[in-house]
């Protein structure tokens, strides 16, 4: 087995070529497709390999470059943009996101199952120094985290395209929108919109 079928960063970065170019070709026709796929594959390759010295900022550098070389391999507006990156992220969150809500659904109390959840991944995937994720409210109605750092706008910076970066928070409202049954999602401050946090903010849906 070679080390790149090793590597979780590798696998999860020809996760992303695959289902790119299988929205691609939804899209255009197959040449058009493949041409644009080659090119948007080559400017992530050049841009992924300036953090290969460090594979937990490589890991996190996967999101921000695959939306910078998706933009640059072709000419399009900020709104395809935009639909282009929710499509992939859908299809790549299709089993984790039916779980997810098949377990809010059967579970004796949805708002604890959610918060129980959001807490275990926070920790596995934020609770650390390059998001410095921290719970601020945590009650029977109300949960709220904060993310004080965000290494996804630096890496947008770093690249000097820090104005791709709010597309990219609108991944969020992918989760949120899987749960609207059980909680009310809102996220009024982000550091990609110039605070000094993203602020997440979660309640729990009242009957009506």
């Amino acid at each position: 087995m070679s080390e790149d079928s090793q590597d979780p960063s590798e696998q999860l970065i020809h996760y992303f070529f695959m289902l790119t170019e299988k929205q691609l070709k939804d899209r255009y026709n197959e040449n058009k497709a493949k041409q644009i796929s080659q090119k948007f594959q080559q400017i992530f390759m050049k841009l992924i390999k300036k953090y290969d010295d460090d594979k937990v900022v490589k890991n996190d550098a996967i999101n921000p470059i695959f939306l910078i070389a998706l933009n640059e391999s072709q000419q399009i507006s900020r709104e395809e943009l935009l639909d282009q990156m929710l499509k992939v992220y859908e299809e790549m969150l299709t089993e984790i996101l039916i779980n997810h809500q098949l377990g809010m659904a059967t579970s004796d109390d949805p708002w604890k199952t959610f918060v129980t959840s959001t807490k275990s991944a926070n920790k596995q995937l934020y609770e650390n120094e390059y998001f410095q994720c921290k719970t601020v409210i945590d009650d029977e109605q109300q949960f709220g985290f904060d993310i004080n750092r965000c290494i996804y706008y630096e890496i947008f910076k770093e690249n000097g395209q820090e104005d791709l970066a709010p597309l990219l928070c609108e991944y969020d409202f992918i989760l949120a929108d899987n749960v609207k049954d059980w909680v009310v999602f809102t996220r009024d401050e982000t550091i990609a919109d110039g605070s000094h946090r993203c602020a997440f903010r979660y309640f729990k849906k009242t009957a009506e």
